[in-house]
């Protein structure tokens, strides 16, 4: 008599079924991130619920015991074998075995309905089952080099096993024509031993695999975990010793932390720091919409870059360089920001410096003459466009060279900033006075309501020259002052010729006896309102006969461009104009460039630099196009074109005549 008949067997394998799929279900929850396991747990539930239909086959119908029964383990087979194959790293052929599986199934019910046959039932199920463990078997095996590599060869080598104890157990039922598992033949009893082994053993090799899977993950883990810890050592170390000044806030802008330089750079120890906001650093040198659009940048894009003048512990101001960077988390929420504070204070002072010695005058701190031209351009531009005047004034002292014969240039300066002083208080901030050079000033009054003011506007000027000013080792001097004026549009509709207007009638003032101020009468309704801004008469020919052809029609296109100006044509089109009188003035030089090149032209590199000196600043000019900068830029080519035909051109001309060019 056998200890163990097929009965007993199968029972202590539906057992051993129920228990695997109880572990790889335990095993699943602790492992869910291991696809395989998901697959090996639900497989086992579906094989140990089949064994169990079929251990009640005696109690309960055969679509139940035998049909859904195996039904169950077909799949089951299939899910597990899918779980190896992705434990080896390749993608399952699920369509062929969802295929493979519901036509065994099918075979099933076909003999186990229709044509009743135990054998044949037991073939389409070992085949099904060899396909799975055959294929996950080689796979297995042929495994690339790993961690896992034994394991999975284990387990390939227990599928071979499973293999051939299948067509084992299905060759025995063929031959003896065995009619159910019931008859319980001896032969099957090795094969159900083999099933029960590989059931214990194939259950270690899947923990063994999720654990292995487990531990590669802790590992990884804990390797990115001490990268991760090595980075913040890192970036603690450049945080403590940076000579860049920085600080950490929170989304809402409070300060988590500053670093040394910070301290250094604005006073505050990080006791003082911690908890405040950036607010703490704020100067009265921006104002709220700097701010406001500074965090809006921040709120929108997560960054902002720029110069920014904040407020030190002490109360002093410093320069920065500000950088704000966001910290995202996965979700895109803002987790914190980092500020870094450049100080470039020497930098912005030091172009302060440079600023003021190019626009403003050493001795008075008066606008120079260039800064002066400038403001006059850009305040006919916006008055041309509101409809509304100009006026300006052109001042020359009286007696101011007999204080500099009698008590020296010291007391001519003296002279010169008292004059400014009190020329400052008697004007509107809005209005801009400037020192042209020598004893000679300018007063451009924006947005003159009536060309009458002007003489108002004179008379303070005058008056406040009334007192005597103190001169050194108590000295005292009177002097007095000789104003003109003039309007846009009433008198010139050009920068030149405002100038002209008010500069003629500042010196027809100084020649009169009986007052100090003359107001130009000059109309505006001459050649400048006709276009003819720029004429060039039989002066400026330089007699070869091209050069003086281009010279013409460079005339009339800044003629054109005035006229479009005055016009008030939109800015895209005044840009078209200005970007073909700069291409034309190019293609002159190169004609010029040309002559000089054949014929050798000894100042060649001398004059070629002028062009190129003109080219580049008109180029400037446009690339950074303003409103007003159209009439600086249209006076500085009508400047340049006369001064240059008249003098180098004219010297190339003689000199080209004398090589018989015409």
């Amino acid at each position: 008599m056998q200890l163990l008949d097929s009965r007993t067997l199968l029972f202590t394998i539906t057992i051993a079924l129920v228990c695997r799929a109880l572990v790889l279900v335990y095993v699943w929850r602790v492992a869910r991130q291991y696809q395989p396991i998901r697959h090996w747990a639900s497989g086992s539930i579906l094989i140990a619920l089949g064994a169990l239909l079929v251990g009640l086959r005696d109690i309960a119908p055969p679509e139940v015991s035998i049909g859904l029964a195996q039904a169950l383990l077909v799949f089951g087979w299939l899910l597990i074998t899918g779980g190896t194959i992705l434990a080896a790293e390749r993608v399952p052929p699920w369509r062929a075995g969802i295929v493979l599986a519901t036509a065994v199934v099918g075979c099933v019910a076909w003999f186990l309905f229709v044509t009743p046959n135990f054998s044949a039932r037991t073939v389409a199920i070992t085949v099904s089952s060899v396909a799975f463990d055959g294929w996950a078997a080689i796979v297995c095996l042929r495994v690339p080099r790993s961690r896992r590599r034994t394991s999975l060869r284990l387990l390939g080598g227990l599928l071979v096993v499973q293999v051939v104890s299948g067509l084992w157990k299905m060759v025995i039922i063929v031959r003896d024509d065995i009619g159910t598992l019931a008859d319980g033949d001896p032969a099957t009893v090795p094969y159900y031993g083999v099933v029960l082994v590989t059931v214990i053993v194939g259950t270690v090799l899947f923990v063994l695999l999720a654990a292995q899977r487990l531990q590669e993950d802790l590992d990884r883990e804990i390797s990115e975990r001490m990268e991760r810890e090595k980075a913040l050592r890192l970036a603690s170390l450049v945080f403590e010793n940076s000579s860049e000044s920085m600080m950490i806030t929170d989304a809402e802008g409070v300060i988590l932390d500053v670093n040394p330089a910070f301290t250094v750079l604005t006073g505050y120890a990080p006791v003082n720091a911690i908890g405040q906001t950036p607010r703490l650093l704020k100067s009265d040198r921006h104002d709220a919409d700097f701010y406001r659009l500074l965090w809006r940048s921040v709120l929108d894009t997560g960054t902002w870059q720029g110069e920014v003048w904040n407020r030190r512990k002490d109360g002093s101001l410093f320069a920065a360089r500000l950088t704000i960077n966001s910290i995202r988390r996965t979700d895109g929420s803002t987790e914190s920001r980092v500020v870094l504070l450049h100080d470039i204070t020497a930098q912005m002072q030091s172009a302060e410096v440079i600023y003021r010695q190019a626009h403003f005058d050493a001795l008075t701190g008066l606008p120079n003459r260039y800064f002066f031209f400038d403001q006059l351009s850009k305040e006919i531009s916006r008055a041309r466009r509101a409809g509304h005047r100009v006026g300006l004034l052109f001042m020359d002292l009286n007696d101011f060279k007999p204080v500099n014969d009698l008590y020296g240039h010291a007391a001519g300066d003296q002279v010169l900033k008292t004059t400014a002083e009190r020329w400052l208080a008697a004007t509107r901030t809005s209005d801009t006075l400037a020192r042209l050079g020598g004893d000679e000033f300018a007063l451009i009054v924006g947005d003159l309501r009536d060309p009458g003011d002007l003489a108002a506007i004179a008379q303070k000027l005058v008056d406040s020259l009334a007192a005597a000013i103190h001169l050194s080792a108590g000295a005292t001097c009177t002097v007095g002052v000789s104003v003109g004026g003039s309007v846009y549009p009433d008198n010139a509709t050009e920068i030149d010729s405002l100038i002209g207007a008010a500069d003629a009638a500042m010196y027809e003032a100084k020649a009169s006896f009986d007052r100090n101020f003359t107001q130009s009468s000059a109309a505006a309704s001459s050649a400048s309102i006709a276009g003819d801004w720029v004429v060039l008469d039989q002066s400026h020919l330089v007699g070869v006969a091209t050069i003086d052809a281009q010279h013409q029609q460079l005339a009339r296109m800044v003629n054109q461009a005035n006229r479009a100006v005055k016009e008030g044509r939109p800015e895209h089109e005044l840009r078209e104009i200005l970007a073909a009188l700069i291409a034309y003035t190019g293609k002159h030089f190169d004609t010029e460039l040309a002559y000089m090149r054949e014929h050798a032209y000894p100042d060649l590199e001398a004059h070629d630099r002028q062009h190129q000196d003109l080219l580049s600043q008109a180029g400037q000019l446009v690339g950074r196009f303003e409103a007003g900068d159209e009439l600086k830029l249209l006076q500085a080519i009508k400047d340049w074109l006369t001064w240059h035909i008249l003098h180098a051109d004219r010297e190339l001309g003689i000199f080209l005549n004398a090589q018989h060019v015409k």
